[in-house]
């Protein structure tokens, strides 16, 4: 009964995954300089755009790069943003000034910038309020009546004038090159290219319930596929020996070592994962005489949930928790005695460098 529920609950987090507004494609990269490091932080820009759009457009995973940097200078705060295309080629850039106490109208401005490029065509609720009276406290008008524009060169000249209307996408001509023709000349964001990236991930995992130690320390290393919200792994994990003292003399000494599947649905920070986990429980014994020893089938279905910090344009730390049910329950003798049996259920606690080949 116990293994339905685990099942049930990994079904139903995976559905909640799915069932979120957008599949985010596009990464948040944010940064702010020593004379800016008064402003509002990573989060509560996030926040903006995500009150501003009504779904967080931003994935750990995203194809696209969206670069947001403010800097304080001579007392004046500057934010600047960049649209990478998903092979790190420059296809937008905007610049937005204010004083030196206009931090949080900065970053709100910052923001509006932000979801216009993403999302041109914002939810019903705010269109009724776009063709409503701006209030007192109206955004910057620069800022919303001039969306970001996207050209092949990496920065657009300053002199061209600003469109009203959503985002528009126009080819300028480059020096000995020829121009390419844009197909998409009413689209709020570039063409977007999902394509599979490799990742590439290693570090500890503390191992609950599959040795007779409370945990047992082990590390795991992985590879996979990540295509938009999707991601595919396969890892192997390989426990220390633990052991456990033989009433009769003797102590058994016990260790996994299994392969996993892993296939996660990723929104924002969080993955959601259904896995299948299959190996073997390595057993032998010491002090005893004619000591033998022993494998068993290990086996078991489960869920896991991660939570990645970015770290570099593509490295970040994945802090993982899983929940197992053992489907083959395996038992240590010694000497007719038996030593430990596996529980009804098993947990993991992991932490990983994770890389991604784009």
């Amino acid at each position: 009964m116990s293994g339905r529920w685990l099942i049930v609950c990994s079904a139903a987090a995976v559905v909640a995954l799915l069932s979120t507004p957008a599949f985010a494609t596009n990464r948040l990269i944010y940064s702010r300089d020593r004379g800016a490091r008064q402003c509002p932080d990573e989060a509560q820009l996030r926040e903006a755009v995500h009150a501003r759009l009504h779904y967080d457009p931003f994935s750990p995973w995203g194809d696209r790069t969206v670069l947001a940097e403010i800097s304080g200078d001579d007392g004046k705060l500057r934010a600047r943003l960049t649209l990478l295309d998903a092979n790190g080629v420059v296809s937008g850039r905007r610049e937005v000034a204010g004083g030196s106490g206009d931090c949080e109208e900065l970053v709100k401005a910052l923001a509006l910038a932000i979801s216009i490029t993403l999302d041109p065509m914002p939810p019903a609720e705010n269109a009724t309020d776009a063709n409503s009276q701006p209030s007192a406290k109206a955004e910057p008008a620069d800022v919303a009546a001039t969306p970001l524009t996207l050209v092949d060169t990496p920065a657009p000249s300053p002199e061209t004038p600003a469109q009203d209307g959503p985002l528009q996408a126009s080819a300028a001509p480059s020096q000995g090159r020829k121009s390419r023709e844009s197909n998409s000349a009413s689209l709020g964001v570039a063409r977007s290219t999902t394509r599979a990236n490799l990742l590439v991930r290693a570090g500890p995992v503390v191992m609950l319930g599959v040795t007779p130690s409370p945990g047992a320390l082990g590390g795991r290393a992985g590879v996979g596929l990540s295509y938009g919200v999707l991601q595919f792994l396969g890892e192997m994990t390989a426990t220390t020996p633990t052991s456990v003292a033989s009433e009769l003399g003797g102590v058994g000494h016990v260790q996994l070592t299994a392969g996993s599947m892993a296939s996660c649905v990723a929104t924002s920070f969080v993955a959601g994962c259904g896995l299948l986990v299959l190996g073997r429980t390595h057993s032998f014994a010491t002090d005893v005489e004619n000591a033998t020893t022993g494998n068993a089938l290990f086996s078991a279905l489960g869920a896991r949930i991660e939570a990645t910090a970015a770290l570099e344009r593509n490295l970040g730390l994945v802090f993982t928790l899983e929940g197992l049910k053992p489907l083959s329950p395996v038992r240590i003798f010694l000497r007719d005695e038996r030593l430990w049996s596996s529980p009804a259920l098993a947990a993991s606690l992991g932490i990983a460098a994770n890389l991604q080949f784009r």
